[in-house]
């Protein structure tokens, strides 16, 4: 019989799993079975970041740890779209992109804030940024000179139009 590779992480989960199938033993049973036994730790610094699980199996030889970590799932940041000081609607971002919808309110007046957007009840949706609104934020050097100052990444388009759109050139600014 050979020896079991114990020094790496594969070759102890290939002798778990042998040893699992020799048996014929679920994976928690072989944990009862093991000195140790199975457990489950939750490590989270805070609610809003992820939860990192620990699952290790112990067994009087060796044991094995794996780590799985929840999906990273982005705070929905939301924005105020006015026009000509009315809440025209809302633009957030989602986990699949960005969503612009009208207020209620605002489509019984009709006009819309653009051609790109005309009045209707359902939200628009985009992957990126809707180009309307990346008209609205600032270019070159200015926009380097506007993302250090008030601390914003560059690549952040959604938190620079949040900030910096406040009080642009024509009828529709962004209300964070």
């Amino acid at each position: 019989m050979k020896k079991p590779n114990t020094n790496t992480l594969s070759g102890i989960a290939t002798t778990l799993k042998e040893l699992r199938a020799k048996a014929d033993l679920t994976q928690e049973e072989l944990a009862r079975r093991s000195v140790v036994g199975l457990r489950f730790v939750e490590k989270s610094s805070r609610a809003s970041q992820p939860s990192v699980w620990t699952k290790s199996i112990r067994c009087s030889r060796f044991s094995v740890t794996t780590w799985r970590q929840r999906r990273i799932v982005k705070p929905q940041r939301k924005a105020s779209v006015m026009f000509k000081e009315t809440m025209a609607g809302v633009v957030e971002e989602t986990n699949a992109g960005y969503r612009f919808t009208y207020d209620p309110n605002f489509l019984k007046d009709g006009e819309p804030i653009a051609v790109a957007f005309p009045s209707r009840a359902e939200p628009y949706e985009s992957r990126t940024l809707f180009p309307f609104f990346k008209g609205l934020l600032p270019e070159g050097w200015y926009r380097e000179v506007v993302c250090q100052t008030l601390k914003i990444d560059p690549k952040d388009e959604f938190g620079l139009l949040v900030k910096a759109c406040g009080d642009c050139i024509g009828a529709v600014w962004i209300k964070p």
